[in-house]
């Protein structure tokens, strides 16, 4: 499944995390780095340990393939040197579904949410736009009140990765 509207881009599954990066595998195996013998570490800085079905071993890839300016996204309409996450097991969340200004419906990709709302980001003075540097649409805690987000029935709920900012205000706390 492609992941970047460059042809040369695929999602790796990262050791650590089972979450995946889209990165461009135009690197030969020859010039990457094995993982340490745990096939999670890498010692190379700025590298993290995929699983690259190219190489056939745990490699230790190099982070800045995965910028955006290098595998932009499939409905990219920023340019940014934050890397595109994917997951080959997990579902990615974009928001752009939703009518900016409205709370998230009730289980939205079966997840419960609790004070969440839809915004489209317009202006580039703000938080939103940060967030929102590839995907239009971003979810905000209305009033400044705790945003929620927890499983359906108890089942597990795992987050691999998410872009926060303050809006408005600096000194941003996550809780």
């Amino acid at each position: 499944m492609p992941c970047s509207s460059n042809g040369d881009c695929e999602c790796l599954l990262m050791a650590m995390t089972g979450g995946g990066m889209c990165a461009d595998t135009i690197i030969s195996c020859s010039n990457l780095t094995r993982c340490q013998s745990d096939n999670v570490t890498c010692l190379a800085p700025n590298t993290v340990c995929v699983n690259n079905t190219r190489c056939n071993v745990p490699v230790c890839y190099p982070i800045e393939r995965a910028s955006v300016s290098v595998c932009p996204s499939l409905n990219s309409r920023y340019s940014s040197t934050t890397p595109f996450i994917c997951s080959n097991s997990s579902t990615l969340i974009t928001f752009d579904d939703l009518t900016s200004g409205t709370p998230l419906p009730e289980h939205y990709y079966s997840i419960n949410w609790t004070n969440a709302n839809s915004y489209i980001e317009a202006s580039n003075v703000s938080g939103y736009y940060t967030v929102g540097e590839n995907r239009s649409t971003v979810v905000y805690n209305a009033y400044g009140n705790p945003m929620i987000m927890s499983s359906l029935n108890n089942k597990s709920l795992t987050l691999y990765s998410a872009v926060m900012a303050a809006a408005w205000r600096d000194n941003l706390q996550l809780e």
